[in-house]
């Protein structure tokens, strides 16, 4: 008898929960008034025995350094808090596009971070028939900055299983 997929309920818990560990890390020049260019990426945090692991895309985190090298004056931020995204990676990955980087108990909560527990289950599982998967991001097309200092990052979020 073939698998039914999660219910619209389901895929949208999935969806919501997903939009939590979702976080943005960003980056903007000081000394540029508002509204400016902000450039961002997300992640997401997970916990293990020995500590915190941020994890976001290579591409991101070369994305500031490339931005960092043209502009001294940027500051990069981990949601509100300003973040030392340099001194915090740990590795990266170009192949599998995986970037790393340490978080402290103290940083997840100066962002009210949600975190991903790992301990005990790792590594994950294969993925399977039928098993849900979900992903979360801030596209640019829907981001806003404005004269005010703030910055809206509208986020997309989708729920769906796999048919392999």
């Amino acid at each position: 008898m073939p698998l039914e997929p999660p219910s619209i309920e389901v895929q949208n818990e999935i969806a919501d929960f997903t939009l939590a560990v979702c976080t943005p890390v960003y980056w903007h020049d000081r000394k540029v008034p508002f509204p400016k260019e902000v450039e961002r990426g997300s992640c997401f945090v997970l916990r293990f025995d020995n500590g915190l692991v941020g994890v976001t895309a290579a591409h991101v985190f070369q994305a500031y350094e490339d931005a960092r090298r043209a502009n001294r004056n940027l500051v990069c931020q981990l949601r509100w808090m300003e973040f030392d995204f340099r001194d915090a990676i740990i590795t990266t990955n170009t192949d599998l596009d995986i970037a790393t980087f340490r978080l402290f108990e103290t940083e997840l909560a100066a962002i009210d971070g949600t975190v991903i527990d790992c301990r005990g289950s790792w590594p994950p599982p294969v993925a399977t028939t039928m098993q849900a998967m979900s992903l979360a991001g801030f596209p640019e097309v829907m981001r806003l900055t404005f004269p005010d200092r703030s910055c809206v990052f509208r986020a997309y979020a989708l729920s769906l299983a796999l048919k392999m």
